[in-house]
């Protein structure tokens, strides 16, 4: 991922199961792109690029993120990157909900037979962060480590045949770490497996593990 403050050139390499080069396809995506995570289907690659703004000034001297990059609050961008070279990216405005969307951590996506792409992943909202430096150990208490670690919650994105973007919680409860069945990644899947917090949806560390049924929205924890 080559970055400028304007305009970002996004390559993607695709192996064959002996680690050979199958395909590259590289695409510009608008702005300062900061992509933490990507997701891959039978048709798409799947990356979502939160609102970033960069001091255009400060760029020229200094390339370091922390001190020219700010998150903006509002909708961020997924883009659609076609698995078929010949075919052009699609770009979408995913809708806002006052979370901005910087630290995706995809679960698995995948083509349904309506035509429908969807992708699961878990949420970071940091609005409860107090925005102080830190220093280690960075977290002595539960106050401590809820005021330094952000909201987590497990949501289902879906986008239609129409290209309309929708969202859903799967479930509130702080989580962490969400995997599949590798038998199933790229696939339709049913279960999640996660680490999750001890207090439902308030902020806690990882301290148990849990299996989210997609299919009827119940999860069983230990």
């Amino acid at each position: 991922n080559k970055q400028d403050s304007s305009r970002s050139e996004l390559t993607v390499y695709e192996f064959n199961s002996k680690f050979r080069l199958e395909d590259s396809i590289e695409v510009e995506l608008p702005g300062f792109a900061l992509i933490s995570d990507f997701a891959v289907t039978e048709n798409y690659y799947i990356f979502v690029q939160p609102p970033v703004s960069t001091n255009s000034m400060q760029f020229l001297f200094n390339k370091e993120p922390g001190k020219v990059l700010k998150m903006e609050s509002g909708p961020s961008t997924l883009h659609l990157i076609p698995r078929d070279s010949s075919k052009n990216m699609i770009s979408l405005e995913i809708p806002f909900d006052g979370v901005t969307l910087s630290d995706l951590k995809f679960v698995n996506a995948f083509n349904d037979d309506n035509g429908s792409v969807i992708f699961d992943v878990i949420r970071m909202d940091n609005r409860n962060l107090d925005g102080k430096p830190t220093t280690y150990p960075w977290a002595a208490s539960l106050e401590d480590f809820s005021s330094k670690a952000a909201r987590r919650d497990l949501v289902r994105y879906t986008v239609s045949k129409n290209l309309d973007v929708s969202q859903k919680v799967l479930s509130d409860i702080q989580c962490y770490f969400g995997v599949i069945n590798a038998a199933n990644s790229c696939q339709q899947h049913q279960f999640i497996y996660l680490s999750i917090g001890a207090l439902g949806n308030q902020v806690a560390p990882p301290q148990g593990i849990a299996k989210f049924d997609t299919t009827t929205g119940k999860m069983i924890s230990w």
